[in-house]
């Protein structure tokens, strides 16, 4: 969001991707734009336009897996904290 704002213009986010892929899979039905790895470009469909961005960004991915067949306390901890935070959900 912060580049979208340097940029001079901030996105209506109707919907939201967990991946890459379906990412360009939305932008290739005109759903929006997305930012991506420019390492994609070669697997983009051909109604898909991959332009580099004049600067860099750092992307941060965090993710969280767990054994679903054991309760612990702490796994419970961490994702009560994601969710006060407002983090994506695990899943």
């Amino acid at each position: 969001m912060a580049n979208c704002h340097d940029s001079g213009f901030t996105p209506r986010i109707l919907h939201e991707a967990r991946s890459v892929a379906s990412q360009v899979g939305l932008v290739g039905c005109n759903q929006g734009i997305a930012l991506v790895p420019l390492a994609l470009q070669k697997m983009a469909p051909e109604n898909v336009v991959i332009r580099p961005l004049k600067g860099n960004i750092n992307v941060t991915t965090i993710s969280v897996a767990w054994n679903s067949h054991r309760n612990h306390p702490a796994v419970a901890s961490v994702i009560q904290w994601i969710e006060a935070h407002h983090l994506p959900a695990p899943g």
